[in-house]
């Protein structure tokens, strides 16, 4: 098996403001032929799963247009032009849920998409100021404060999906930051739970 795939070309067949719709013709295996393949490309993204002094997380919610229909989501958006990731992630915090940043950890770099997105995907884990009572949200955007035990029960329910940042939640642990998605009476109503299905 040839390891060492060659990039013949690169152009770009589609720009917006936005995004890059991005043409690649891609020789696979040596001697066998190219092929062309298509990808989506922006700036890099930052995504911030954030923690308030009194321990909740603060989502948003919007109407995203791509998947029709409205969707919460832990906040972040894309890096401006000679933007750190850290100062954008702070950034996107202060303008979407109006918090500062007390303290911030980088969790990676990652690939939201490596079958279709050319896109650098920055994590971060932030502790923050109180919430911001009088703060009023961007136009079409909700947010609200949920405890790790609510977040947990609007993934198991499937109100919350976008699956890089179910990554993320996920990402946290490995650097051993426990929020404390469920408490030890979960873990005891579970393990009832389960004698009792045995007895049945």
């Amino acid at each position: 098996m040839n390891k060492n795939p060659k990039i013949l070309f690169r152009r770009v067949v589609y720009s917006t403001a936005w995004m890059e719709l991005i043409e690649k013709e891609v020789e696979l295996e040596s001697g066998e032929g190219s092929e062309l393949f298509y990808c989506v490309a922006q700036a890099p993204y930052v995504s911030i799963l954030a923690q308030t002094p009194d321990g909740r997380i603060p989502l948003v919610q919007q109407f995203r247009p791509c998947v029709e229909e409205y969707t919460w989501e832990l906040p972040g958006g894309t890096l401006d032009a000679g933007e750190t990731a850290e100062k954008a992630a702070r950034r996107e915090l202060l303008e979407e849920v109006g918090l500062n940043v007390l303290e911030i950890k980088y969790l990676g770099n990652f690939y939201p998409d490596t079958g279709r997105l050319q896109i650098d995907s920055h994590a971060f884990f932030a502790k923050t100021t109180a919430v911001d009572e009088a703060f009023v949200p961007e136009k079409g955007m909700t947010v609200k404060y949920v405890t790790p035990k609510t977040l947990g029960q609007m993934i198991f329910t499937g109100e919350f999906k976008p699956q890089l940042h179910l990554a993320i939640l996920a990402v946290i642990g490995l650097h051993g930051i426990d929020l404390k998605f469920f408490d030890a009476s979960d873990n005891h109503q579970k393990k009832t739970s389960v004698k009792e299905s045995k007895r049945k």
